[in-house]
């Protein structure tokens, strides 16, 4: 059983892949998941706490999912950094 993942350009070039393999979960254990198997990935998925990076979000089918909901077997899951900022 497992979920694919695909990551964001930043991601990429810190996993050396376009996506990556784990098991389903809830969204939070899938970025610790991802953290877990990739090292170098932890600074840009996890805060200085070891939590989950509030700027992350998941998206199933393109939809925002809830931090709660489970990502079920065979989905397709982006991971993707909130953007703010800009002219005041």
């Amino acid at each position: 059983m497992a979920i694919t993942v695909k990551l964001t350009t930043d991601l990429e070039r810190q996993v050396g892949l376009a996506e990556v393999q784990v098991e389903p979960n809830t969204p939070e254990e899938v970025v610790r998941q991802i953290a877990r198997q990739y090292p170098a990935s932890r600074p840009y998925l996890l805060n200085s706490a070891g939590g989950v990076r509030e700027s992350l979000v998941i998206l199933k089918d393109g939809r925002t999912i809830s931090s709660s909901e489970l990502v079920p077997d065979g989905a397709v899951v982006d991971i993707v950094f909130q953007i703010s900022g800009g002219c005041t």
